[in-house]
């Protein structure tokens, strides 16, 4: 194994140990925020720049039916499809089947029955042992480590899918999944049935007790900048004699801000802890501080029981957690339909699942059949979108759930029959984060976010003397990033 290899197997091992991210599916990961893309119209940022954002606008026409000839073989024994646990690929194969006309027992799906940010390690082991896999799932966190690994993954073009086969999707999903290096660099290696829109889910009657707004619209006015936010959520923990604060956790705000740089945290070999790190650092502990966001991390104790007891009114939320098994269905668990979903403070997504090709496909015929189903046919991904439910990767299949405002169930009911779609909708149309992604993001952002909270904001450590404590502990577990850029 190489140098970077090694290195990228490393970031993949510390990314599981990450407890303040998560990406999609309804299971307690330890997985994280993805970086985001944006359209293809808009250049990268340059170090220091600031790039404005570009509407994510619907396409003309739709994606493209038309698929190419496989380039691998067909003629494998199983048609093996696997993924960290059940919550998503055993409803795909469903819909594969009815929409194809294939038998569910045409695929073989293997749980490796872990959390998803212990995946990575899992499908290294499947892989060294050369178990035969077609189809795998990756997570928006670490899916660049096998995009751009040519020994694990290959180029969609193999399996006869062109660009305009995507055309209707969000433009970022493209982008997570587009190798930035190898053999494929530059080329689409993955595709998603799901965009991770977020929003900001709070308690309607918690709201108008402490913040006097009686809709959703008033609430979007009460914290739509995070100046605003910031006083909400004073004005929410002083009226409630501290007893309700108005955010979930300093991840939750994390979610956001991370999912909104405008530089990326790798430049060349050097860090890249920027101004806007700063910015959600003071605003982190002075809610900490000052009262208004609980003192909790997601994925631990305590967090699902503040919406539970009412201690916190709001949860940042992508549309992979809003299901009654979810974490904010957990969370809403005794009070159904007092919630409703805002934009908040700024657009955002959290999260995100992608399908991948391993090099041993022996069934192409099959996996390309099982993509196209669930990636780019509108029909079908219109009925997942409610019937999973899901915020699907397809701008015109949304604009018609969103337009006929079809209910979602269970969703539906607790956000008192609101069509939240509309909402998670504008903000996943404005994600911009082309040529941000890299290897590295979900440690750093983990360890960042790790120092601010255990050191900043308990005023153990200045801010400077975090983000010196932050790079040391990127440079020893990634040696090869070295210094702020």
């Amino acid at each position: 194994m190489n140098t970077l290899k090694r290195t990228l197997a490393l970031v993949a091992t510390l990314a599981m140990a990450s407890t303040a991210f998560v990406a999609c599916g309804d299971d307690k990961s330890d997985g994280s925020t993805p970086a985001t893309t944006a359209p293809a119209t808009t250049a990268p940022a340059t170090e220091g720049e600031t790039q404005a954002p570009t509407e994510d606008k619907p396409v003309e026409g739709g994606n493209s039916q038309n698929v190419g000839e496989v380039k691998l073989p067909t003629n494998g024994d199983k048609f093996n499809v696997v993924s960290w646990d059940a919550n998503d690929c055993p409803k795909l194969i469903k819909l594969w089947a009815e929409t194809t006309g294939k038998s569910e027992s045409d695929a073989n799906f293997v749980d490796l029955q872990c959390a998803g940010g212990a995946a990575a390690a899992k499908f290294d082991q499947r892989f060294a042992s050369d178990e035969n896999t077609d189809v795998f799932f990756v997570e928006a966190d670490w899916a660049l480590r096998f995009v751009n690994d040519d020994k694990t993954t290959v180029a969609l073009d193999q399996l006869g899918f062109s660009e305009d086969n995507w055309k209707d999707a969000y433009a970022y999903t493209l982008e997570i999944a587009r190798a930035t290096d190898g053999a494929n660099s530059g080329k689409l290696v993955g595709a998603s049935w799901q965009a991770a829109a977020g929003g900001f889910a709070y308690r309607t009657d918690l709201a108008e007790q402490y913040l006097g707004v009686k809709s959703a619209d008033e609430m979007q006015t009460k914290i739509g900048d995070w100046d605003k936010f910031a006083a909400a959520a004073k004005e929410v923990y002083t009226k409630s004699e501290g007893k309700v604060n108005l955010a979930d956790s300093l991840g939750g705000m994390w979610q956001v801000y991370a999912a909104n740089r405008k530089a990326p945290w790798v430049s060349g070999t050097r860090v890249n802890f920027d101004d806007q790190c700063k910015a959600f650092a003071e605003l982190a502990k002075d809610l900490w501080t000052n009262g208004g966001v609980a003192h909790v991390s997601q994925w631990n104790d305590g967090w699902e029981q503040g919406g539970v007891d009412g201690s916190t009114m709001g949860y940042f939320v992508s549309t992979w957690g809003v299901g009654e098994t979810a974490f904010f269905g957990n969370a809403s668990a005794s009070s159904r339909g007092k919630w409703n979903m805002v934009q908040g403070p700024a657009s955002y997504f959290w999260g995100g699942t992608w399908m991948v090709v391993h090099p041993g496909c022996d069934n192409a015929d099959l996996a390309q059949s099982f993509i196209k189903a669930c990636t780019v046919d509108q029909a079908a991904m219109k009925k997942y979108a409610t019937s999973k439910p899901e915020f699907v990767n397809n701008k015109t299949a949304m604009s018609e759930v969103i337009g006929e405002n079809l209910k979602i169930e269970f969703a539906t009911e607790n956000f008192g029959g609101q069509n939240y779609f509309k909402v998670l909708d504008e903000n996943v149309k404005t994600m911009d984060l082309k040529g941000l992604v890299t290897p590295y993001d979900a440690t750093i952002k983990g360890i960042f976010l790790g120092k601010i909270q255990d050191e900043y904001c308990t005023g153990n450590m200045s801010y400077d003397e975090a983000i010196s404590a932050a790079l040391e502990k990127v440079q020893a577990d990634v040696p090869e990033l070295a210094g702020n850029a």
